[in-house]
């Protein structure tokens, strides 16, 4: 699905927040828009016509670092695990 890099920006915005929030989606979604946003900067002009001001290499880096924090915490349950039920079919009085 293409994007436009306004709705990758705010796909960059929403979910920056991934490891202070401990979210393995959140990650996946930043990991995406960042490499979405790649091929768009260093030519992007906003709405204004103005330049952005987001560095190829800082978005590299963030990147790097969400791709490195999502191979640490990918095997983590989702959304932090769920409801657990005991299991006392096998109980004796």
């Amino acid at each position: 699905m293409a994007s436009t890099f306004d709705q990758l920006l705010t796909e960059y915005h929403d979910n920056r927040d991934y490891d202070v929030e401990d979210s393995v989606a959140k990650a996946k979604a930043f990991i995406k828009a960042c490499r979405g946003m790649l091929p768009y900067l260093g030519r992007h002009r906003n709405k204004d016509n103005a330049e952005s001001q987001l560095s190829p290499q800082v978005i590299r880096q963030q990147l790097d670092d969400a791709l490195a924090w999502w191979q640490a915490n990918k095997n983590k349950s989702v959304d932090g695990g769920g409801v657990k039920h005991l299991d006392l079919s096998n109980f004796r009085e």
